[in-house]
C-alpha cells in the first residue's frame, strides 16, 4: 500500500515541523505525540486574530490552523477573502 507523503516543497515552508511529523506518522500508521486534529474553520474573528492583513489565502489558513492547534483540514476557507470577493462582485469596494 502506498502512503501519501507530504510535499516538502510546500509543507516545509508553511507547516510547523511537529505538525508535519504528526501527520506523516499518522499516515504511516505510527504512533505520534498525539492524534492529528482535523477540522474546518470558517470564522471571521479567528482569521482577524491569527492572520490580520495576510493577503495569501494559504498562508492565512496555516496561521489560523496553527494558532488553534489544528493539524489538517479537508478544505480551506477564508471568510475575510470571501467577504472581499463578495464586495467586489457587488461593487462595494
Amino acid at each position: 500500500m502506498n502512503v501519501l507523503k507530504p510535499r516538502p516543497w510546500l509543507t516545509s515552508r508553511l507547516l510547523d515541523g511537529a505538525v508535519e511529523e504528526r501527520i506523516e506518522r499518522a499516515l504511516s500508521f505510527q504512533e505520534g505525540d498525539r492524534v492529528p486534529i482535523c477540522d474546518i474553520v470558517d470564522n471571521r474573528p479567528a482569521y482577524e486574530h491569527f492572520a490580520p492583513n495576510e493577503s495569501n489565502n494559504l498562508a492565512a489558513a496555516v496561521k489560523v490552523y496553527h494558532g488553534l492547534g489544528i493539524d489538517t483540514v479537508r478544505e480551506l476557507t477564508n471568510p475575510l477573502r470571501l467577504e472581499q470577493a463578495d464586495d467586489e462582485l457587488i461593487g462595494r469596494r
